[in-house]
């Protein structure tokens, strides 16, 4: 994967400070994401987020990410929102990532996205041949019997001006034979956002077998003029009344990669 686009990232984002171990109150990294391994031609930055921190949480956080060659890091978080926290880390290419944690010990901390950074873009930029952005989101969507129910669920993303294969991945961990056969659209699809507006959708993953837990499937292709800023996981029957679904059609909408093509 090489992507050649410059982010910005905060110094305070990125300095260090001295690491210390992980303790009982730390939320730990999705396990899915445990032991990523990214090659880049240049230095590779992981975006990490913790997700649904309640609103009396005032504490910024904290990350400590353990790497095989580059160590344990500690970071600041580089964003502070309402319900949301936003760590980025920095290391060479051909890492692995072996785990991360930080002070926040409830909802969940995610590996967002990682992108190849380059020295200097040269300008008017569009995506590469073969390159690949991964998203990855940690909510469950389509459960009306819950509280709250999430119909999409927004992640930040850096997609160069091109068209992009789209293969997507569905998990849901509570199936199994003869499980709510009445689930017939656990199905999502991504609205693909530049600056607040839309720019086009990807298409839609098939229905989860009832007894089956994971899905990768490939949705066909998204073309970006200008590229996109966020990627929103949207159930397929976002929009709709959720007593008419009949089922909660629940589905977690695991990854997005998209391949310049």
């Amino acid at each position: 994967m090489r992507i050649r686009t410059a982010i910005a990232v905060t110094a305070a984002a990125l300095l260090l400070v001295p690491a210390t171990a992980a303790g009982a109150g730390a939320a730990q990294l999705k396990a899915t994401h445990q032991n990523t391994v990214v090659a880049c031609e240049g230095p590779v930055l992981w975006h990490f987020v913790h997700n649904q921190v309640s609103a009396t949480t005032t504490t910024p956080g904290q990350l400590t990410a353990s790497f095989s060659t580059a160590g344990t890091v500690v970071v600041g978080a580089s964003k502070v929102l309402q319900h949301v926290r936003h760590y980025d880390v920095m290391t060479d290419s051909g890492d692995t990532l072996l785990g991360a944690s930080d002070t926040i010990a409830e909802a969940k901390l995610v590996l967002s996205h990682y992108e190849c950074m380059p020295g200097t873009p040269p300008p008017d930029d569009e995506c590469v041949a073969g390159d690949t952005v991964t998203v990855t989101w940690a909510v469950e969507l389509g459960d009306p019997t819950k509280w709250g129910l999430y119909e999409t669920s927004s992640q930040p993303v850096s997609l160069l001006p091109g068209t992009y294969s789209v293969t997507l991945t569905s998990t849901d961990v509570n199936h199994r034979a003869n499980f709510q056969t009445n689930q017939d659209q656990e199905q999502w699809y991504v609205h693909l956002m530049l600056g607040g507006s839309h720019v086009t959708s990807s298409g839609t993953i098939a229905d989860l077998p009832t007894d089956v837990t994971t899905l990768t499937q490939s949705v066909g292709t998204v073309t970006l003029p200008d590229g996109a800023d966020t990627a929103v996981a949207t159930h397929a029957l976002a929009g709709t009344d959720p007593t008419t679904w009949g089922s909660p059609e629940s589905v977690e909408p695991t990854t997005a990669v998209f391949t310049c093509i």
